[in-house]
């Protein structure tokens, strides 16, 4: 099932757009620090942008829409 876009995926893709040479854990971080409401914590966010990019497994990667 392809993942739908939301307010966090889309909050996340701007993230990773912005800051392309932030690692994943840098995004992620930034991400539940900026928007508390939204990511209860930053292993919620890194989850968000591993499935994002296509570093989730296999399966993931496959059902990504639109992969960065």
């Amino acid at each position: 099932m392809p993942f739908k876009p939301t307010s966090k995926n889309k909050l996340a893709r701007e993230a990773i757009n912005q800051f392309p040479e932030l690692s994943k854990n840098a995004l992620a971080e930034y991400l539940s620090d900026s928007y508390p409401a939204l990511f209860k914590d930053k292993e919620a966010a890194r989850s968000i942008i591993r499935n994002i990019t296509g570093s989730n497994g296999e399966f993931n990667r496959k059902n990504i829409k639109n992969p960065i």
